[in-house]
């Protein structure tokens, strides 16, 4: 998403209007695309990692450059109940290299980033649900995770009995991500 404005006139223009709540914060994206969430509930609580640094990376410092937004969405009026979101955009694949020394070189880079991601991301789950609150609190990590549910960079998100890849619940032609 471009923008909030963007995602708010989206949902005016495209969606009639279905969402009433709307959240996103500016990412360190050069092409100034962020991640954005639309909710029919009440957003109660918004955490941005866009500044969680990344040391293995010397050439952009950031490990989220889209962020992991964490919202945390009221699902009953006395906001008793959350579902908690972690949404992501994780590194491309997209590679402009071209020899093929230098493809695989950018390829081996971006995996190694997205499977640095993928553990952040399982990191973050844990310190936000320490304990028993992990077995027990709602949350669902989404986005583009740009690569597919049997893939090794997503091994640290998905090795967990926990999570489950709700993608694999639809039919083959309707995976797109």
């Amino acid at each position: 998403v471009e923008s909030l404005l963007a995602l708010r006139l989206f949902n005016e223009e495209s969606l009639g209007g279905h969402y009433a709540h709307a959240a996103l914060i500016a990412s360190r994206d050069l092409r100034q695309l962020d991640v954005g969430i639309l909710s029919t509930r009440p957003i109660v609580s918004l955490r941005t990692h866009v500044d969680m640094t990344d040391p293995d990376d010397t050439g952009f410092p950031w490990l989220f450059s889209r962020d992991c937004l964490e919202v945390t969405i009221a699902l009953n009026k006395s906001g008793s109940k959350t579902l908690t979101v972690f949404n992501n955009h994780f590194k491309s694949k997209f590679t402009d290299a071209k020899t093929p020394e230098a493809r695989a070189e950018a390829t081996r880079r971006a995996n190694d980033k997205r499977q640095r991601q993928a553990t952040a991301v399982r990191k973050l789950l844990r310190e936000r649900f320490a304990g028993d609150a992990y077995g027990k609190a709602l949350f669902a990590v989404t986005g583009d995770l740009n690569d597919g549910p049997q893939a090794a960079t997503l091994a640290p998100l998905l090795k967990d009995a926990r999570r489950t890849n709700v993608l694999g619940r639809r039919p083959a032609d309707e995976r797109w991500t």
